[in-house]
């Protein structure tokens, strides 16, 4: 039986992810692998939703064993260098290689089979196309990926390359239940000069508070001229610090007018109510505003006193956890587990000995056991330890974080040393979808 293989170049960004993922879907039962990590803030979505979109490194897989070879968004063998041993076999015509690109050809692309190259803005555009020729349905969490894809190529379809194939392509995901709340959280917009004097202007300035557990940022600069596109730079600090709000306050002494731009993660700070108050407008989540005759300093200190006003009480772990927490003890016979964890409906279990937590054994801990023959073993065997856990008072944004931080798909929830719950992945972002 042939196996499968989707590739794409190092550093994906989200074109080149989405599109592996897309193959994927598109060749039933393909492997995907990522030959040199990824760019930031796919990195951010990656984690959120490994399970969802699981890849394996070069070296997880038997090159020899491969006989289909599928390459996305990319067909230089000069990005390519982390498979060598494929490229080798590819060249030999020992397997066969599809490719689903949108660049220009160059003189050492890769031989191919089967050559999908079109002048589209996006490669995932052209897998898109294909799985609705098909007939093959997506979700809305596929959905969103592949959405961030065409953006992330097209700059949101406002690049020259854009072609009314990739808005097609957009608008159907849209049909699908892509969402925008997601994509809004991981897209990027490329900067002018201007706009980057202004960002690292802004990083130099930045300084941090809390409100109501909130972590709030301001950064007050000083600039020259007015900056056109100073709402991308407050989005881009925000993507970079990642708080739970932020102002971005501009001034142009020569100009006598200051300009406030805010972010907040939704259901935060209603940053619209608080700068409408003085004056400015926007959406909960995006406003701004601007002002004549008043100096950085009196209106960064206006912030403060606004922000401590505004600021509610964050959503809470407590909120979304689930408890009580189903556990196991260390000599839990794995045999048992194996056929338990469908039947409690979860995908990994906090192991607890004498009422303190030891360690967590997931599904997957279970599969790698019975592969290697160890099912007649107890869970404490194969348990992960010590545990990464989050604290009962923690935010949902710090279990975000924390889970996207160390790779993980689960976090026990404790209080004064006590496990009263566990929160995983899947609880975070069906609160994320909504």
């Amino acid at each position: 039986m042939g196996v499968d293989l989707v590739v794409t170049h190092a550093s994906a960004d989200f074109d080149a992810f989405a599109a592996a993922m897309a193959a994927r879907k598109l060749y039933a039962g393909a492997t995907v692998v990522m030959t040199s990590g990824l760019a930031r803030g796919v990195r951010e979505f990656a984690a959120l939703h490994r399970d969802r979109f699981p890849w394996l490194a070069p070296s997880d897989v038997d090159a020899s064993a491969i006989t289909r070879l599928i390459i996305v968004d990319v067909r230089r063998t000069s990005r390519l260098r982390a498979i060598p041993a494929l490229l080798a076999r590819a060249e030999q015509r020992e397997l066969e290689v599809h490719v689903w690109d949108h660049h220009p050809a160059s003189d050492d692309d890769v031989r191919a089979d089967v050559l999908r190259v079109e002048p589209v803005g996006s490669a995932t555009t052209l897998l898109i196309e294909a799985m609705r020729a098909r007939g093959i349905e997506i979700d809305e969490v596929e959905a969103t990926l592949f959405a961030l894809g065409i953006h992330a190529d097209t700059g949101s379809l406002q690049y020259a390359s854009t072609t009314s194939r990739d808005a097609e392509a957009l608008a159907h995901l849209l049909s699908r239940g892509a969402s925008m709340r997601v994509m809004s959280r991981f897209l990027s917009v490329p900067f002018t000069e201007a706009q980057r004097v202004a960002l690292a202007s802004a990083l130099d300035a930045l300084e941090t508070t809390r409100a109501s557990g909130l972590r709030v940022a301001i950064a007050a600069v000083e600039l020259d001229a007015p900056c056109e596109g100073l709402d991308e730079v407050a989005s881009e600090l925000f993507r970079l610090e990642l708080p739970h709000a932020l102002f971005l306050v501009a001034t142009v002494p020569r100009r006598g007018r200051a300009n406030v731009v805010a972010r907040a993660r939704e259901g935060t700070i209603d940053v619209a109510s608080l700068l409408g108050a003085m004056g400015g407008g926007g959406h909960p989540t995006a406003a701004s505003l601007s002002i004549r005759d008043t100096t950085g300093d009196a209106l960064v200190h206006a912030l403060r006193e606004a922000i401590a006003r505004h600021a509610p009480r964050p959503l809470r772990v407590t909120d979304v956890m689930r408890s009580p927490v189903r556990t196991i003890t260390p000599d839990h016979p794995l045999a048992r587990l194996r056929d338990e964890l469908p039947s409690w409906r979860v995908s990994g279990v906090p192991v607890v000995n004498a009422g303190a937590l030891v360690g967590i054994v997931s599904s997957d801990d279970v599969e790698r056991a019975e592969r290697e023959g160890r099912l007649h073993l107890a869970a404490g065997s194969c348990m992960s330890a010590p545990v990464r856990t989050v604290d009962a008072c923690a935010s949902v944004e710090e279990a975000l974080d924390r889970m996207a931080q160390h790779r993980i798909g689960r976090l026990p929830v404790m209080r004064d040393g006590v496990l009263v719950g566990i929160v995983t992945r899947g609880d975070l972002r069906a609160l994320l979808y909504g």
